[in-house]
């Protein structure tokens, strides 16, 4: 009997020890997840993590981590896709896990009708609310656009556009608060607000646009809506300037040579309103080259 039983602990043993070895087996055969795969894809794509940058590489992890069911995956997976009806294949299987970065792509596709793909309008507005809805900015920006201006049969609806505009803006949609400061500049859906312009420009600016500082500026040279203060406006418009805005550019020659908001300085004068005549020139902007070339004469004088 005792040797039966020890027969018995001895199988039992060697069963208990095989299901551990398989269940070993099992764990450290297993590969990467899909949302692995796509990690490691974008370290092929830009070269990082020690990783060689590899392109082909890149594209065959997407390529595996969207087969997977992955749908950041199956979205980047379309954007490197050459034949549009395919890409257009592996974007409505992200859509249909409601990826909110799929619906950018797959309004420009039916709406520009590219290649393989039938235009079409009414469906590519389909995605683009479906996208804004999810919370993607870039979508909630243009749909609010759409009823700022009433494109492709909407209505114009100002209370919209401001609804969606705000949506996108508050995520850091730069052509959102630039748009609602310009709405809110014009004076025509509704009574112009310069309080809420200054407030959006700003928000702009602080996204690092050109244009927006360029209008903080003017505001500040003017006292249109914040209080006159010349220092503030030299600074946003030396951050223009010194982001191409030309006719920042032409202003602050003008304030350097005449010490608004700034220690008087020909020199940066001269400088400002020479890059500006030459990006007038590169522009074939006869205006701009022409008025940059008047100031430049005054100095000369």
């Amino acid at each position: 009997m005792k040797r039966y039983i020890l027969l018995a602990i001895i199988v039992c043993c060697y069963g208990t020890s095989l299901a551990q070895q398989k269940k070993v087996s099992s764990i450290t055969t297993k590969g990467p997840t899909a949302e692995e795969l796509y990690e490691k894809a974008f370290d092929y794509m830009y070269g990082r993590n020690g990783v060689i940058m590899d392109s082909i590489k890149a594209a065959d992890l997407f390529e595996q981590s969207a087969k997977m069911g992955f749908a950041k995956a199956q979205v980047e997976r379309a954007c490197i896709e050459k034949s549009d009806s395919v890409a257009l294949k592996w974007l409505l299987k992200a859509a249909a896990q409601d990826c909110h970065y799929a619906m950018r792509p797959l309004f420009s596709i039916y709406y520009n009708g590219y290649n393989d793909v039938a235009k079409n309008v009414e469906e590519a507005y389909k995605w683009l609310k479906k996208g804004a809805e999810l919370g993607n900015p870039w979508c909630q920006w243009l749909w609010g656009y759409t009823y700022h201006f009433g494109e492709d049969g909407f209505p114009v609806n100002v209370n919209q556009a401001i609804f969606w505009l705000e949506k996108a803006a508050n995520q850091d949609q730069l052509e959102a608060a630039l748009e609602l400061a310009e709405l809110y500049d014009e004076g025509k859906l509704l009574k112009r607000d310069v309080f809420k312009v200054v407030r959006w420009y700003q928000k702009a600016s602080d996204l690092g646009s050109g244009r927006a500082k360029w209008f903080l500026a003017c505001f500040y040279r003017a006292g249109d809506g914040v209080d006159l203060d010349k220092k503030q406006a030299f600074k946003y418009m030396k951050e223009a300037a010194e982001l191409d805005e030309v006719a920042a550019q032409i202003e602050l020659g003008r304030m350097f040579a005449s010490g608004e908001g700034c220690e008087k300085d020909i020199v940066a004068a001269r400088h400002w309103l020479i890059r500006a005549r030459e990006a007038g020139k590169e522009a074939d902007n006869d205006y701009i080259v022409n008025v940059a070339k008047s100031f430049l004469d005054e100095l000369d004088k």
